[in-house]
This record gives structure tokens, C-alpha cells and sequence, in this order.
């Protein structure tokens, strides 16, 4: 699939800001989010000489921008197999951890994304020497960084001796604190995939509540279609359940399952999408919501997947709920200070989303919040393929590198569902 025109467009507008923006923190930042792009799109060659670039620039960061933008910086290196470019950050890293005042500052994140790193490169040296006594102990983290040391080095009978052993002493070490045994799943199934033991996926995304979307996009291009099945309807089940029984922050909780789903089409699994829509739906239609808000971006998320569809009709029906819910027109659902806001917001990103540019900048101008206002406005412009309305909000920020930032996140976000990982899992490809 070749870019579109306005793609491309824009695409050569964000590298003109890059380049404009002096050399320093900034401009890495921005760097970095170029070469997310470029990813995503499937320009590979580019994304590793942007990346490339980048990190030859790491040196201007601080510590904290540093730790967040090594993380992005691996998840990339990963994905074009350029994982001989994180030796440096892993010394780096190593010095800011012999700083007391850099390690009083980032503490824990910071000693965390040296061992990832090392794990990562191949450094058992590193990571031997910090890995953690936390639970479940430091047994058997050092087994689930073995475990990784096997995934990234791509030996699927090293990682097939090790992994029975790590989850026997992650059981041993008895209930785990939360998010403690979905963190140590995620790294086993990533240490998985990586060393392509995929057999092991469904029954360990099992074990650890279905931590990672790699597992089912691993399986997705496998031939073994009953193991795929098993993990995709386990990951979806998941998410919904999550949805149904969390006490607040189902917002959240929705795009999480709208990302899934969309995951699932991209996968090129239509029954499978269908499916999970249709699942989806039962709970949001069954559900008492605890606030108009959080109801109105749970129509919004089914409007657009029904959009994708070609589901017009119920995809309107779900918008139309929206709607009353902006309107305060549903009785019965709590309401805030600020929701009417947040819901036009909401609104514009699902007309965005579903391609109707006139009804997304309508509602756009309906929140009262500036610069969430702005945000909805240039995104609708940019992928409604409107380039002058565009630039000329554009040309009312200052620096290169806000516009450089705010293209970017619009390019990237036919990739991302509101606050989904931003790893590009599941992207375009070119031929």
C-alpha cells in the first residue's frame, strides 16, 4: 500500500519542522516521533536512519527525558532488528545508576530500563547485576530475565528449557501484588514471540490474564489457527470483563477494547472483528454507567467499529446515543462539571475517526478546553485532507518543534486508540 497524497504531504511537512528545530532535547524528541512515523507507515530504511540519527543525539538528554525515550528508542531498535544500537544507552544508563542524585530522582523506572536494555543487547553481565529482589523474588526474576536473554538472542530451546522453571518459582512466590503477575507475563510472552516459541502463547497469556498484544499478532500469520483463536477470544474476553466490572475509568477501559479489536482487523480476521464488536456491545447495552462521559466514549468506540464494519446503520444508532448524551438528553446517567467538554471532544474524534470532517470540527468547537479544541481541530483538518485550514492553524504555534510534535501525533493516530500502548504493532505496509 503506497502512502496517500495527503500522507505524504504531511509526512515532508513533519521532517521540514524537525529539521528547523535547533539542536537539542527538543529536537531528539521530535526526531524520535519522526521515526515512529516512519515505522508505522512501513518505511523502514528511513525510520532506522531517522532512528539512527537520533540516537547519536542521546547525549543532550536529561535523565528523565532520557529513561521515557530510551524505552521508545528499544521498542524501535526491536522492531528493525538493531538491537547493537542500544550499547551505548545501556553505559549510559549504567552512569546515570552511579549518580545518588539521578537514582534519588528516577529510582526504580530508571534501574528497571537499564535491565531492559541490557536484557535486550545481550548483556547478562548487566543484568545479573541488577536484577531485582522484589517479588517474587529474586530467583526468579533472574529466571525471567534469562528468559528474555533467550527471547531477544532468538533460542526458542534455551527459552524452552528456562520457562517452565520461571513459572514454577512465580507460583512458589505466592500471590503476586498487583499488576505484579501481569508485568512478569508480558515479558514472558514478548521472550516468547521473540524466540518464536509460539505453541506455549494461548495457555501462558492464560496463566498471566492476557498481558500483550504481540502474542496474538504472532499468532495471527501462524498456521496453527485453533492456538490463534484460543488467544484472541481469551485476549478480547479479557478486556471486556475488565470493562464490565471496573468501578471508574471506563473510558480507558473502552479503547482498550476498541484496540484490540481493531488489532484483530488489521489481522485481517473479519469473523473475528464481528465477533468482538457484537460481544462488545451486549456489555456496553447491558451496562448501568457511572458517568455521561465515560457512556458517551463507549458509544463512540462501537460507532466507529461498527463504521469499519460497513455496520452504517447500527454505527449511527450508537452515535445517536452519544449525542443524547451530550445533550443531556438520557435521564438516569450522573453528569459532571466539565463533561460537556470532554464529550464534544470525544464526539469530534469519532467523526474524525469515521471520516466525517464537518461534524468532527463541529463538535471540536464545542469544548471549552483551548487546547483540546486545537488538538481536534488540526487533527480533523489534517486527515480530512483539508492543507490550508490546516496550515493556518498550524501557523498559530510558535516553534517548529509544537507543530513538528502536533503532526506527528496526528499521523500516528490512525495507529493508536486514545491511551493504547505506542508500540506499532500492527502498521502499513508498502511494497
Amino acid at each position: 500500500m503506497s502512502l496517500s497524497e495527503n500522507t505524504q504531504y504531511w509526512l515532508e511537512r513533519q521532517r521540514a519542522e524537525v529539521a528547523a528545530i535547533p539542536s537539542g532535547e527538543w529536537w531528539v524528541i521530535a526526531a524520535m516521533l519522526l521515526a515512529k512515523v516512519e515505522f508505522a507507515y512501513g518505511l523502514d530504511p528511513t525510520a532506522r536512519a531517522t532512528l539512527r540519527r537520533c540516537l547519536e543525539r542521546f547525549d543532550l538528554l536529561q535523565p528523565g527525558t532520557w529513561n521515557s525515550h530510551a524505552r521508545e528508542a528499544a521498542q524501535l531498535c526491536g522492531r528493525l532488528s538493531e538491537n547493537q544500537w542500544l550499547e551505548p544507552e545501556v553505559r549510559r544508563g549504567l552512569n546515570w545508576l552511579s549518580q545518588p542524585e539521578v537514582v534519588n530522582y528516577q529510582g526504580e523506572s530508571m534501574r528497571q530500563r537499564v535491565l531492559d536494555l541490557a536484557i535486550q543487547t545481550g548483556r547478562a553481565d548487566v543484568a545479573a547485576e541488577l536484577t531485582s529482589s522484589a517479588w517474587p523474588g529474586r530467583a526468579a526474576n533472574q529466571l525471567v530475565d534469562a528468559c528474555g536473554l533467550a527471547g531477544w538472542a532468538k533460542d526458542a530451546a534455551e527459552m524452552g528449557r528456562l520457562l517452565p522453571r520461571a513459572r514454577a518459582a512465580i507460583e512458589a512466590a505466592g500471590p503476586a501484588p498487583q499488576w505484579g503477575s501481569g508485568t512478569l507475563g508480558y515479558r514472558l510472552v514478548r521472550a516468547c514471540v521473540f524466540a518464536g516459541l509460539l505453541a506455549e502463547l494461548p495457555e501462558l497469556c492464560k496463566a498471566f490474564g492476557y498481558p500483550a498484544d504481540e502474542a496474538v499478532i504472532a499468532l495471527g500469520s501462524a498456521p496453527d489457527r485453533p492456538a490463534y483463536a484460543q488467544a484472541r477470544d481469551g485476549w478480547l474476553t479479557n478486556r471486556i470483563e475488565r470493562f464490565r466490572i471496573a468501578p471508574d475509568n471506563h473510558h480507558w477501559h473502552s479503547s482498550a477494547v476498541r484496540h484490540a479489536a481493531e488489532t484483530i482487523r488489521r489481522l485481517g480476521d473479519a469473523d473475528g472483528y464481528a465477533a468482538a464488536i457484537r460481544h462488545f456491545r451486549d456489555v456496553v447495552l447491558a451496562w448501568n454507567p457511572n458517568w455521561d462521559s465515560f457512556a458517551c466514549a463507549a458509544h463512540c468506540d462501537l460507532a466507529v467499529l461498527y463504521g469499519n464494519a460497513q455496520e452504517a446503520r447500527i454505527s449511527a444508532e450508537h452515535l445517536d446515543a452519544a449525542k443524547r448524551l451530550f445533550d443531556g438528553k438520557e435521564p438516569g446517567v450522573p453528569t459532571a462539571r466539565g463533561n460537556r467538554s470532554l464529550m464534544a471532544t470525544i464526539l469530534s474524534d469519532a467523526y474524525r475517526y469515521l471520516g466525517e470532517t464537518d461534524l468532527a470540527l463541529r463538535f471540536a468547537k464545542r469544548s471549552t478546553h483551548k487546547d483540546d479544541r486545537q488538538a481536534c481541530i488540526v487533527h480533523a483538518l489534517i486527515l480530512g485532507g483539508r492543507v490550508a485550514e490546516a496550515e493556518v492553524e498550524l501557523a498559530k504555534l510558535d516553534e517548529p518543534r509544537d507543530r513538528a510534535v502536533k503532526i506527528g501525533y496526528v499521523l500516528l493516530s490512525e495507529f493508536r486508540v486514545s491511551s493504547s500502548s505506542e508500540v506499532i504493532l500492527c502498521r502499513k505496509q508498502l511494497p
